[in-house]
C-alpha cells in the first residue's frame, strides 16, 4: 500500500545545497503555489523574498527580493505574504507587508516590472491576476479590495468592505465580477462598483476561492469551519433571470414580480 503521507518532493528554501540561496535560513514561508504548467513552484517568505523552484529537483531557479533602499524597515515589515504566476507563467505577482503588490519578470533575478502601491500603505494580504492577465486584484488590511490595470499600473476600482473589515482575499469571477472575503463572502459588480451578493459566514475568514468552473465558492475561517457556496444566485441580474427562466414553467404574477423586485 502506498504511503500517502510521504511527500513527492522536499525543498529547503534556506539552503539549496549548491551555493544558491533564497531568503533567510530561518524564514517563515507564507505561500507556495505552482506555475500553470506545473513545472515550477514559487515561494514567498517573511524576509521579503520570493523564489521559483524546480520542484522535481529542488533546485532554485530565480529569486526576487524587496529592496529596502532606505534601511528603515524592520525584519518582517517587508514580508511577502503571497506570490503567484501570471496566466502565461512569464511573470510573478507578489503581495507585500509593505503595502505594495509587485510584478516581476519570472525569468530574471530581481527584475521588477510594476509596483502597485496601496493608497493607505496597508499590508496586502493577497493579489491575483485576472484570467486574461490584463488586471490585478489586491486585498488589503485597510478593508478594501482594489483592481489595477497591469499595462500602466493605474487603479481602476476600489471596493470598500461595508463593515470596514480586513479583506483577506480577492479573486476575479465571471461577468466582470470580483469575489472578496472579510467578515463575509461578497461578490461585486465591477462595472458599477456595487455589491451584488453577500454570503454570510458568521466569523472572520482567512480565505475564499472559486472552483475552476466558477460555480462554487469555498470559504475557510476561524473556528475550524469550511463552507461551500453555490454561485447560482450570486451574479448580475441578467444571469439570475436566465437561471430562473430555465427553471420556471409559468409567468410570474404582478404580485410575484413586485415581491422579487422585478418591476
Amino acid at each position: 500500500m502506498a504511503n500517502l503521507s510521504k511527500p513527492r518532493a522536499r525543498i529547503d528554501a534556506g539552503d539549496t545545497g549548491d551555493g544558491a540561496f533564497c531568503g533567510d535560513e530561518y524564514s517563515t514561508l507564507y505561500g507556495a503555489t505552482f506555475s500553470h504548467d506545473a513545472n515550477l513552484i514559487v515561494t514567498a517568505d517573511i524576509g521579503g523574498t520570493a523564489c521559483t523552484w524546480d520542484w522535481r529537483t529542488g533546485k532554485l531557479q530565480h529569486s526576487f527580493t524587496v529592496n529596502d533602499q532606505y534601511g528603515e524597515l524592520a525584519y518582517g515589515d517587508y514580508a511577502m505574504r503571497w506570490a503567484v504566476f501570471s496566466p502565461d507563467d512569464r511573470f510573478l505577482l507578489t503581495a507585500g507587508q509593505d503595502g505594495t503588490a509587485r510584478i516581476w519578470d519570472a525569468r530574471v533575478n530581481d527584475r521588477l516590472v510594476r509596483v502597485f502601491a496601496m493608497p493607505s500603505g496597508s499590508p496586502v494580504n493577497a493579489a491575483w491576476y485576472s484570467d486574461d492577465g490584463q488586471r490585478v486584484a489586491t486585498a488589503t488590511s485597510d478593508g478594501a479590495a482594489r483592481v489595477w490595470k497591469v499595462a500602466n499600473g493605474k487603479l481602476e476600482h476600489e471596493l470598500v468592505d461595508p463593515a470596514q473589515s480586513e479583506v483577506y482575499n480577492a479573486a476575479f469571477g465571471p461577468d466582470d465580477t470580483l469575489l472578496t472575503c472579510s467578515g463575509s463572502v461578497r461578490i461585486w459588480d465591477l462595472k458599477t462598483e456595487r455589491q451584488l451578493t453577500e454570503l454570510q459566514y458568521g466569523d472572520t475568514l482567512s480565505d475564499c476561492e472559486y472552483s475552476a468552473n466558477k460555480q462554487q465558492i469555498v470559504a475557510a475561517g476561524r473556528g475550524g469551519h469550511i463552507r461551500v457556496f453555490s454561485t447560482a444566485f450570486a451574479g448580475p441580474q441578467k444571469a439570475l433571470m436566465k437561471y430562473a427562466k430555465d427553471r420556471v414553467t409559468r409567468e410570474l404574477t404582478p404580485q410575484e414580480r413586485k415581491r422579487y423586485g422585478l418591476g
